[in-house]
């Protein structure tokens, strides 16, 4: 959908066009749909749809270079939340709670 809205081409076109005559940038590409994503969805998501779009790109032959694709399409940082377990006084106030 976000080809087909920018550039106005199917992703057959997008890939085919980089095994004939490459006329699009695929790091511009790329970074516009991660700009996209950005307020729309959650940043664990956004990291795991550029990852299968990066993915998709290599297996289908598009050179992708490791060192520019971290350089211009930066993946959004996962903040791993600090989880505390309950303690005793803790379980013992919901449980009392309950009651």
């Amino acid at each position: 959908m976000f080809l087909r809205s920018k550039y106005n081409i199917s992703i057959d076109e997008f890939v085919s066009s980089f095994k004939t005559n490459p006329t699009l940038d695929v790091y511009e590409v790329t970074s516009e749909y991660h700009l996209s994503l950005r307020g729309t969805v959650q940043q664990n998501t956004i990291a795991t749809r550029m990852m299968s779009v990066r993915h998709f790109l290599e297996s289908n032959d598009v050179p992708i270079t490791s060192i520019k694709w971290k350089r211009k399409v930066k993946p959004p940082k996962i903040v791993f939340l600090d989880i505390k377990p309950l303690t005793k006084e803790d379980v013992r106030k919901i449980i009392l709670g309950c009651q």
